[in-house]
């Protein structure tokens, strides 16, 4: 049994770059993701045996997708989980596309999924307690050609998100 997610990997290059942008325009008093975490969550699958998460992969390879660019050109902040991201303005729709694809997938085999509106973001510090003002607006084009499969490990240093497995968008 494990945690697992799909997401979206961004190249080292762009987490640095967001990494720099977040170090020099936030304030430094919340828990900073890693840029090495860097994702964009497509779909939480939380806690899934091995069956059944072989049977997703088997699944997911059968899809199609066609690549997409997500402009993080906003930043935002969810009170309850203490959560400072980037967000974007607009969401493509083969993006929605893809996340529409992997929900029917994780319910037809019965994965217990949260369903709620899609909101592609990238965590950028947990434990925040406000928005704080940014004197420079983010704005991170990143264009996307794969998307992956993510275990989530608890680890004494945090956590760890471990690409299991990736897809091409095409």
């Amino acid at each position: 049994m494990g945690r697992y997610f799909f997401g979206l990997n961004l190249a080292n290059n762009s987490k640095q770059d967001i990494a720099n942008w977040r170090e020099q325009y936030l304030p430094n008093d919340t828990k900073s993701v890693t840029s090495e975490n860097f994702h964009i969550t497509l779909l939480f699958l939380g806690n899934v045996d091995e069956e059944t998460m072989s049977l997703c992969v088997k699944a997911v390879n059968h899809i199609y997708a066609e690549q997409f660019s997500i402009s993080l050109n906003n930043i935002g902040f969810w009170a309850k989980p203490k959560v400072l991201f980037l967000g974007s303005d607009r969401v493509a729709n083969n993006l929605v596309t893809l996340v529409e694809k992997l929900t029917n997938i994780a319910l037809e085999l019965a994965v217990n999924i949260q369903q709620r509106p899609y909101i592609p973001h990238l965590t950028l510090c947990r434990k925040a307690k406000h928005l704080p003002d940014v004197l420079v607006s983010p704005n991170f084009n990143i264009e996307f050609s794969s998307f992956c499969l993510y275990e989530s490990i608890s680890t004494d240093q945090g956590v760890k998100y471990k690409v299991i497995h990736s897809w091409p968008l095409r």
